[in-house]
């Protein structure tokens, strides 16, 4: 009797886990066909603004040239075409998103996986609308080529990231040393590790350990032109520490005077560890 209750608690198990496995499955499928789905419409918006544009453009000739409008009239087709422009900017910018999602997740017995080289590569460009980044900072970034893919949302990842990013930038901007930002992607003692190294101020040793806490900030509060103050709501390290420790992922710092080290340490799954660990 107790044989065949103990056979029954791990079948049940077996079953709660395999449930478990399907239920990732069918939601990275549908994630996967939503990301497609909304890609098509996208590139509908971005051709028939096109057309749009195209169809703007020859009444602006034929306008100009017949002498039939005035200034009001070509500025304000002017106007149009801007706002167009923005329109595809947008469609473009989201389809080019679905697509790095797309290419970045994929799924594996039921579970979702992330190429981080990828996910980090594609972080970067988007931080070049930052001009002090863009200009400024000097990126390095040092990638295993055979990373492999983890068991981590790359919505996740991304958001954590750019935090860990956008604090550097910061850093960097009120430091007289040469501004590097270093992204190292490599594999330790089984693990992924995901390592961000700034040139910034860096962390005074008084406030380490409060830069995880819900609301803490060093930054200053600022004003606007019409007088109203915006304060720092010290959320960012909050959430990055809080989004990655669901996946089981560690957030280690170090940190002197003219230098600050971010790293991610992210749990491989068991075939990964056991290639990890094989001699040469």
């Amino acid at each position: 009797m107790e044989i065949n209750q103990l056979s029954y608690t791990v079948n049940s198990e077996v079953l709660e886990e395999l449930l478990e496995r399907d239920r990732k499955a069918l939601l990275g499928e549908m994630i996967q066909g939503v990301l497609h789905n909304i890609n098509g419409p996208l590139q509908n918006i971005f051709m028939a603004s096109e057309l749009l544009k195209d169809q703007l453009l020859h009444h602006k000739e034929f306008l100009s040239s017949s002498g039939l409008a005035d200034n009001k009239v070509l500025e304000d087709v002017e106007k149009q075409l801007a706002r167009i422009g923005h329109i595809q900017e947008g469609a473009y910018n989201l389809s080019n998103l679905t697509q790095n999602l797309i290419q970045g997740m994929q799924i594996q017995g039921g579970e979702i996986k992330t190429d981080l080289n990828l996910a980090v590569k594609k972080l970067v460009d988007f931080f070049q609308n930052n001009l002090f980044f863009k200009h400024r900072v000097k990126v390095i970034m040092d990638l295993e080529e055979t990373l492999p893919r983890v068991n981590l949302p790359i919505s996740d990842f991304w958001q954590s990231a750019a935090h860990i990013i956008k604090n550097a930038i910061e850093a960097m901007e009120n430091s007289e040393n040469e501004r590097v930002l270093t992204i190292k992607t490599f594999m330790k003692d089984g693990k992924v590790v995901v390592s961000f190294i700034d040139t910034g101020v860096g962390i005074p040793d008084e406030v380490k350990d409060k830069i995880f806490h819900l609301h803490y900030t060093t930054k200053k509060g600022s004003a606007d032109g019409n007088g109203n103050f915006s304060q720092p709501l010290g959320l960012g390290l909050y959430c990055a520490k809080h989004l990655m420790s669901k996946h089981g992922v560690d957030i280690k710092v170090r940190s002197d005077k003219g230098q600050t080290e971010f790293s991610f340490i992210i749990p491989a799954d068991k075939e990964t560890r056991a290639a990890s660990q094989q001699p040469g």
